[in-house]
């Protein structure tokens, strides 16, 4: 009988142990759940230490190099050239690479990037042993082929960290900063390091980055979890945003405020290839104007790159206290004040808490960018593709600017004359900010 003792007891037993387990397996599963992504924050910080450690390394190599050959200005130039040429490359690939990150997932391209990068520096580095002649031509497009994977490995690592952490806001910007401030501690050490190897002989940078990426390949292969993969479908009209390398327009079709923010992110990102001692235009311009050799670049770079991991953690805090539009204004004025500093035959010393203090003023303009496309019903994988190719159209141009800039500085005495162009790029960007009315900065007000 189906009302027998025998089986109406085990039947209670197992409701019981349904309705009191199960609540206990839920909240089991829900806190393995939440604890994965912290489980893996030290794997995913020390490849993001070694992704920056791998460029850092070499960061005083090919502007050493290229000022030994041919000088400082035509070093300018051709480091100029460089950048353009590879943000050129970024604009027509940055869609079709998102695209591939949502098809194959992360992981196989956090592989697959370094792995290339230790290739083209083998390359380098035996070039140099065998074939001096050639090496500053190989040593040119190494770097240009590595800068094409650091902006895929970036990508995948953006979208690895929203698989894994974007389930809670909070979680996922806790980690952003943590990763801002590991970036600033690698370029530290990284720079100190590559400035002594190139001051001995520049192929031992080239030989140690390589020996980083491939420790950062075992590290991905063998650290970080596969990630979720997007659906390969998508309409007609979204196939046509991932491969079209001029979505940054669409900041310009959405209204006055969206021009305004747009123009905004647009001076920050002009401002980047100068707002660092690991760029190699600021490493030119600090051998001419200071008379600095490699070692000292890479010592100056360490220590800023140190300052700036602490003007990082500093973000947060700051954009608290003072709002997205203070926080823009007070960071750019800050970089004025370096920029000056760094310009006028005063102690570099003296630039480096300024420096640090702006460091981070396009972290508030992108965030804002970003809520305000939101707001309009725009995907986060749009807006990305959108801010992605809007960074690689600035920096195509940027380079050129301030390598003609350097030229034309050099040769009339003045070779900090890129300094002041980023001057005035800061000036405009704090003017552009305070035109825009506070209640506009936050996403209450856009959302009404």
């Amino acid at each position: 009988m189906s009302s027998s003792p025998v089986s109406v007891v085990p039947s209670l037993a197992k409701e019981r142990r349904t309705r009191g387990g199960g609540r206990l397996h839920s909240t089991f599963r829900s806190t393995l759940v939440d604890a994965k992504p912290e489980a893996n924050q030290a794997v995913i910080l020390a490849a993001v230490f070694l992704q920056v450690a791998q460029f850092g390394i070499i960061a005083q190599a090919l502007p050493a190099g290229l000022m030994q050959r041919s000088g400082g200005a035509l070093a300018a130039e051709r480091l100029g050239h460089l950048g353009s040429a590879n943000a050129m490359a970024r604009l027509v690939l940055i869609p079709t690479c998102g695209h591939l990150v949502d098809v194959v997932g992360p992981k196989p391209l956090l592989l697959l990037a370094p792995a290339v990068a230790t290739l083209a520096r083998g390359c380098v580095y035996f070039t140099s042993a065998y074939a001096p002649g050639v090496s500053i031509t190989m040593e040119l497009i190494s770097a240009f082929v590595t800068s094409l994977t650091t902006m895929i490995w970036w990508m995948a690592n953006r979208a690895m960290l929203a698989d894994h952490f974007g389930h809670d806001t909070t979680l996922l910007a806790t980690m952003l900063s943590r990763v801002a401030a590991t970036i600033g501690l690698s370029h530290c050490i990284a720079s100190l390091v590559g400035g002594y190897l190139t001051a001995i002989r520049p192929p031992l940078a080239y030989g140690a980055s390589a020996c980083v990426s491939v420790a950062l390949v075992l590290l991905c292969f063998f650290g970080i979890p596969e990630s979720e993969r997007r659906p390969k479908s998508a309409p007609a009209g979204r196939v046509w945003a991932m491969t079209n390398p001029f979505v940054f327009l669409n900041g310009f079709k959405r209204g006055s405020l969206s021009v305004l923010f747009t123009l905004l992110v647009m001076l920050q990102e002009f401002v980047k290839p100068i707002s660092s001692a690991r760029d190699g235009i600021w490493q030119v311009i600090a051998r001419e104007h200071r008379g600095w050799s490699a070692a000292q670049c890479g010592q100056f770079a360490s220590v800023t790159s140190l300052a700036q991991m602490g003007g990082n953690l500093l973000t947060q805090p700051v954009l608290g206290l003072v709002g997205a539009r203070g926080f823009t204004i007070g960071s750019n004025a800050m970089s004025v004040l370096a920029c000056l500093l760094y310009s006028w035959p005063t102690p570099a010393s003296l630039a480096i808490v300024p420096q640090a203090l702006g460091t981070g003023g396009a972290q508030a303009l992108t965030a804002r960018l970003t809520t305000l496309g939101k707001s309009l019903g725009i995907s986060n994988g749009q807006l990305a593709a959108e801010y992605q190719s809007l960074n690689a159209a600035v920096s195509m141009v940027a380079p050129l600017v301030y390598a003609s800039f350097f030229r034309l500085g050099a040769d009339r005495g003045l070779p900090s004359l890129p300094l002041y162009c980023s001057i005035a790029a800061h000036a405009i960007t704090v003017l552009l900010a305070l035109s825009i009315p506070s209640s506009f900065w936050t996403q209450k007000r856009q959302a009404e």
